[in-house]
């Protein structure tokens, strides 16, 4: 397999090049993935997790969920969902993803991200609210009370889902981690410019579980610097396929959008989206963005207008927001089958939805 020259690339938030080595992986698009097995330590459980990573698209899929960047995801019905995974898609679209018996989204709007442009991405989890950040930029938050549940009996794949084959990302992917631990914007801010030093995956403890710098440049297996025992393989097989990434040469051009100047993560207006999945059972996700800080509700009401649970009541700061209904009452009963409206309130901004609780 020969390398090919690709984008040339540096960053101006930090001092060291993102890349020294000077190599990353070129995902086609079509059926092109990394299988980097199923070591224990890749079986994160518990209620942290952080996955992170370097991600040029050629082509964004048309949906979000389309476009796998990271992946050890199992689904085995609405209840039975398990593991975690990173996305993009539907036209610069970020979304975190968590099966936790049901699955958990976390998605940005459209448009943050361009095509053709390096950008870092990464989705937290600290036990009590999702996160998304972009280029070190909180562009996602919502509150959730969840375990990550352990997709023990699958891989974990780069660029395509062991579950759901077809949904594959279409373009550069580098410097793949995961952590068994909610690292802060901090912590993210400041090693998203740059390889991980060897203190990282030399000291056990730090939380680093896989660590892919994919700097091989040739072969058809890649490193897990964080677990010893767990290597990689490019494709179906340990020989050439037609489902191995292509090997890319990178070297140095200004990253385009500075940590610290994140006016272009903040939506421009107010929507409120529909909700994911619809119909659905037992859960779905509900979204909306906000220009401005705000004190918010989002509740949910039953045709006949009576109220029937309070999501969200409390002060917001602007940005894309998300919100769970586990498809019970304020009591904590579970709601019958049948439409129900949810109402969002940001300020003098109001708009409602329907949606439809399906058993």
């Amino acid at each position: 397999m020969g390398v090919s020259t690709g984008t040339e690339w540096n960053f101006t938030t930090g001092a060291t090049f993102a890349d020294t080595v000077g190599y990353t992986l070129n995902f086609d698009g079509a059926d092109d993935f990394v299988d980097c097995g199923n070591h224990p330590a890749l079986r994160v459980t518990g209620n942290t997790i952080t996955i992170e990573a370097l991600i040029q698209a050629e082509d964004w899929r048309p949906n979000y969920w389309d476009g796998v960047i990271v992946a050890k995801d199992y689904s085995g019905g609405a209840t039975t969902n398990y593991g975690y995974m990173l996305r993009a898609g539907n036209n610069g679209m970020l979304s975190f993803n968590i099966g936790s018996g049901s699955w958990n989204e976390l998605n940005t709007g459209t448009g943050l991200m361009e095509s053709g442009t390096w950008h870092h991405v990464a989705g937290t989890y600290d036990g009590s609210m999702m996160r998304l950040y972009l280029d070190g930029e909180l562009v996602g938050e919502s509150a959730r009370n969840i375990t990550v549940g352990n997709a023990s009996s699958v891989s974990l794949f780069i660029g395509e889902s062991p579950s759901f084959r077809g949904r594959v990302f279409d373009g550069l992917i580098d410097e793949v981690r995961v952590w068994d631990i909610a690292r802060t914007q901090e912590e993210i801010q400041a090693n998203l410019d740059a390889e991980l030093s060897e203190q990282y995956y030399s000291e056990p403890g730090n939380g680093l579980v896989g660590y892919w710098q994919l700097n091989e440049g040739e072969g058809q297996t890649v490193a897990n610097l964080a677990t010893e025992e767990s290597t990689g393989v490019l494709g179906s097989t340990m020989g050439e396929d037609s489902n191995d990434p292509a090997w890319v040469s990178i070297i140095g051009v200004v990253y385009p959008t500075p940590v610290g100047d994140s006016s272009s993560l903040v939506p421009a207006h107010h929507e409120l989206q529909q909700n994911y999945p619809n119909p659905f059972n037992p859960s779905t996700t509900i979204q909306y963005n906000l220009p401005s800080a705000a004190f918010v509700t989002v509740k949910v009401y039953d045709t006949r207008g009576r109220e029937i649970r309070t999501l969200v009541n409390e002060s917001q700061i602007a940005g894309f927001k998300a919100v769970l209904w586990d498809g019970k009452d304020d009591s904590g009963r579970s709601a019958g089958s049948g439409v129900y409206l949810y109402r969002v309130k940001a300020g003098d901004w109001v708009e409602r939805r329907k949606m439809v609780l399906l058993k």
